[in-house]
């Protein structure tokens, strides 16, 4: 191979790694973005779920996608932390990954408290005071 060759493959692949960067940084941007209206216009009293729709709609994205907009803005209230190596569905994957366990942790809870109550029903133990103390175990144990 001569070696111009060489220089316009190295110059496409370089330029191509920097132009999809660029790419992966705006969508990021433009969801950050997004996120941060919708939960601007809930701090002003408009309920989430009628912003999410609303925005839903208009730009033809689901609502679950909306959600996870404002869902990564919460997680990371500025771009600041991350590399070039970061995309979309990397973030999406870790904010599903939180969700899940947030929902296991709160079933857990549920059925441990479930099950407590019922074997104490007729000692006469107040289910609150099973609930804060089972609570408080299981919040322990997670971190």
């Amino acid at each position: 191979m001569d070696k111009d060759f060489e220089e316009v493959i190295a110059d496409i692949s370089d330029e191509f790694l920097e132009d999809m960067f660029h790419y992966r940084w705006s969508e990021l941007e433009i969801y950050h973005k997004l996120g941060l209206k919708v939960l601007w216009l809930v701090s002003k009293n408009y309920s989430e779920e009628e912003v999410i729709n609303a925005i839903s709609l208009l730009t033809k994205r689901t609502a679950k996608t909306i959600r996870q907009f404002t869902s990564f803005v919460r997680k990371y209230p500025t771009l600041d932390s991350f590399d070039k190596s970061i995309t979309w569905l990397k973030i999406v994957g870790e904010l599903e990954q939180e969700e899940t366990k947030k929902k296991l942790t709160v079933k857990k809870i549920k059925e441990i408290l479930d099950e407590r109550f019922k074997e104490n029903a007729n000692d006469g133990l107040d289910q609150r005071a099973l609930e804060d103390e089972d609570v408080i175990k299981i919040i322990k144990e997670e971190k």
